[in-house]
């Protein structure tokens, strides 16, 4: 049945508050932080009309703009047309919630982990309204090109006026978009990021339709990745359209990604119930929707698209300014599962659960007549609570967060022994602010409701324990001989799937090893990555005994190729005759580009373009590795 990819909510209508002009007013939450400092800075040397700004508790003057202590204060004084929100993840959904008091048209958040069910909060407050659009949260924000408008981390060297329109689910993937159609003379007319967690404030979807309706838009691209249904709306989205028929060309991360993992992105894991990326590449190839294998491609085959006609597009880098500190954010971890039975204290505090319901670990016992399993989760695409729930067939009963499923799931049929413990059950996911509650059966013994089992999937952002320094590491299972060292997790996964998909079809293969050269590793340096964490990497991907080369890719968009380059020159100091290929665009890639190539170091090399890239660090592997075959042959 289809499906429309779009709620029915007045929040709907406000994706046109996306537009952005050279007049359009822009205010900072949290103004004084030492990265929206040096953000609105960027941004007023880009050319953004900046007005102010507001601190709790604070007032006054900050970078010559006036500095308010509440949103309120600030609407009033100021009447901005957007806010750039950089309050740190555990305090971002108030800052949203004050944004959208304040009627604020378009708000931005860029810190990354939110933690889920403060989104959830957070959509309920969108639903009631139609004034507020919200981007985000963990996005790069907008830039509009031709108005020197940005708001968010879109590094503006990368940018020019043009024609192409991009939106994003990864922020790296989407300044390598825009780099790659800039040099093919097109540049953008609007470039999105609507982020990587869970629950964003504006879907993928949303964002195609705003640029298939923007008039200075004539082709758009489309960045997805694993996880979520956003890209079947997507399809549903460019089949159905009614206007002015457009290119629309498509990249897909996360071949390589480990189901049930969280590659990088909160949001970046396929879920019970979400379709496959073949599914979802199936669905727009269906719709009409051209596909590349990695964003370099887009700028070429778009200009092919178009007819070869281009702008006058200037593209000279100029020389960046200094680049913003990261975003805010919470420690990346992929924390493990944590059975249900760990959490009796609370189900034994809850007298509605001691009363209805007991539990026990194992199987479900032979004796029980029916045996119904649920799962208290989100619904991605309506950004609300849901029960998944299979009666005499499966459904997905959703329910508003604030009040609870017991309305929803009488409306639905459900007995009342049913609802009260689900509704229980409702309340141990929501007070341990788990991603999924899972009980695999759930059943009726002599008036007793028993639940066999349960299984809790926590938020990552709330965990305590991770990666130092921002770095995550997750091992791929197979014979890959690549290590990968990437910044951002969308670039990552595109890297490992490039690096995959070549050596599966052109690599060396042995009786003992398998492909040769494939990814051993997904890494993400984190956004704040410094010589010591990009040391800290090749530790990570040096202890794996399988590599036998390296391949960084880095796109530094808020980040520093002179700081990554001197990174990977002290880590590559200790390697010996390992393989190592850099690549280095962005801010200050030439310099960092020079640092690397002076370094002297023999097995380093830098290669400019993605493929090249790929290719010479997959013949310098395989050529490693038929070495070490030849010295230690393999015994049949």
């Amino acid at each position: 049945m289809l499906r429309h990819p779009f709620s029915t909510y007045a929040y709907a209508g406000t994706v046109k508050n996306l537009t952005l002009t050279a007049s359009t007013r822009v205010i900072y939450q949290n103004f004084t932080g030492a990265t929206a400092s040096a953000n609105a800075a960027a941004s007023l040397a880009y050319g953004t009309n900046v007005v102010g700004g507001v601190t709790p508790n604070r007032s006054g003057v900050h970078l010559d703009l006036p500095l308010f202590s509440t949103v309120a204060k600030a609407a009033r004084a100021l009447n901005p047309d957007a806010s750039a929100i950089f309050a740190p993840a555990p305090h971002a959904a108030a800052a949203i919630i004050a944004a959208i008091a304040a009627e604020i048209p378009l708000v931005v958040a860029v810190a990354e982990h939110v933690p889920a069910h403060d989104m959830l909060r957070v959509h309920e407050v969108l639903r009631t309204q139609s004034r507020t659009r919200l981007l985000g949260p963990n996005c790069a924000g907008v830039i509009r090109p031709a108005a020197r408008c940005r708001i968010g981390l879109m590094p503006p060297p990368v940018f020019a006026p043009g024609v192409v329109g991009i939106v994003a689910r990864s922020g790296t993937l989407g300044y390598e978009a825009a780099a790659s159609t800039t040099s093919a003379g097109l540049g953008q007319s609007c470039v999105l990021g609507v982020g990587g967690d869970w629950i964003p404030g504006t879907s993928l979807a949303e964002g195609v339709r705003f640029l298939l309706d923007d008039a200075e838009t004539r082709g758009v691209v489309v960045i997805g990745e694993v996880g979520g249904e956003g890209e079947m709306d997507v399809a549903q989205v460019v089949e159905y359209w009614k206007g002015e028929r457009k290119p629309v060309l498509a990249l897909l991360a996360g071949w390589s990604a480990l189901d049930g993992t969280a590659m990088g992105h909160a949001g970046a894991v396929r879920a019970p119930g979400d379709p496959t990326l073949a599914e979802k590449r199936d669905a727009l190839v269906c719709a009409g929707v051209t596909m590349v294998r990695h964003p370099g491609e887009f700028g070429p085959r778009m200009a092919a698209a178009l007819g070869g006609q281009r702008r006058s597009v200037h593209t000279a880098r100029p020389p960046p300014p200094p680049p913003s500190p990261s975003p805010p954010k919470t420690t990346k971890t992929t924390g493990p599962h944590q059975l249900l039975w760990q959490h009796l204290e609370l189900l034994q505090n809850d007298p509605l659960w001691g009363a209805r319901a007991a539990l026990f670990r194992g199987a479900p016992s032979p004796e029980c007549m029916k045996r119904i399993p649920a799962t208290i989760t989100f619904d991605r695409r309506e950004c609300a609570p849901c029960i998944l729930i299979t009666l005499d067939a499966p459904e997905r009963i959703e329910f508003p967060y604030a009040t609870g499923p017991a309305a929803a799931l009488e409306a639905a049929g459900c007995h009342w022994e049913l609802v009260e413990t689900l509704t229980a059950a409702w309340g141990v996911w929501k007070s341990t602010g788990a991603y999924t509650l899972h009980l695999p059966s759930i059943t009726t013994m002599s008036h007793t409701v028993v639940v066999l089992g349960g299984e809790l999937t926590p938020d990552p952002a709330l965990a305590q324990d991770g990666a130092g320094g921002g770095v995550l590491h997750i091992p791929l299972p197979g014979h890959g001989r690549i290590g990968v060292v990437a910044n951002g997790a969308g670039l990552a996964m595109n890297t490992c799937d490039v690096l995959a998909a070549y050596a599966s079809s052109s690599s060396k293969t042995t009786a003992a090893t398998g492909p040769a050269t494939g990814p051993a590793n997904f890494l993400d340096t984190g956004g704040k990555a410094t010589p010591e964490t990009v040391r800290e990497a090749f530790d990570k991907v040096m202890a794996d005994g399988r590599v036998r080369g390296v391949l960084v890719n880095v796109f530094a968009g808020v980040l520093d190729c002179r700081v990554i380059a001197r990174g990977v020159v002290e880590a590559c100091k200790d390697l010996g005759g390992v393989p190592v290929v850099v690549r280095l665009r962005g801010s200050w890639e030439e310099e960092g580009r020079e640092i690397v190539r002076e370094s002297g170091l023999p097995a380093v090399e830098v290669v400019e373009d993605f493929d090249q890239a790929v290719k010479r660090i997959v013949e310098l592997t395989a050529a490693a590795v038929g070495a070490e075959e030849q010295e230690w042959p393999v015994q049949e």
